[in-house]
């Protein structure tokens, strides 16, 4: 049966159109000001949660805006001495580290010097080496 509705769709050609039309999976555009401003937001709100999804997200997309880099190193620099069991804590402050590295910008090293000498925390301290050896690779 479906083979004979085949054929006549086949033959009767003029009868029929065919259009095929694709949905759009693109989610619309932010503008590039509209992420910054919301990632800076995000850095500095307390909530240790939004700070790593802002780090990451700067490390994988905006690792040369340097008013992003400003906010993370500041951020940095200001808890990178706290003395917590947060889990939380240690990843955003990894996090930070892993943006500065990925700057590519060595003005960051003394900062990364800095915390790899002093933080309590050994998951910040292995992120700040790891980061530093990076950042005085390049030339």
């Amino acid at each position: 049966m479906v083979q004979s509705i085949v054929e006549q769709i086949k033959t009767e050609k003029s009868h029929y159109v065919i259009t095929t039309t694709k949905k759009s999976k693109k989610k619309p555009v932010k503008s590039r000001l509209q992420g910054v401003a919301e990632l800076n937001e995000m850095l500095e709100s307390n909530d240790l949660r939004k700070k790593t999804i802002a780090a990451k997200k700067i490390a994988k997309t905006y690792s040369q805006n340097q008013e992003l880099l400003e906010t993370v190193n500041e951020q940095l620099l200001k808890e990178y001495q706290k003395k917590t069991r947060d889990k939380y804590y240690a990843e955003a402050m990894a996090w930070f580290c892993n943006v500065l590295g990925a700057s590519r910008n060595k003005k960051y090293i003394s900062t990364l010097e800095k915390v790899a000498k002093e933080a309590p925390n050994r998951k910040l301290k292995k992120y700040a080496i790891k980061n530093l050896r990076r950042l005085r690779r390049l030339k």
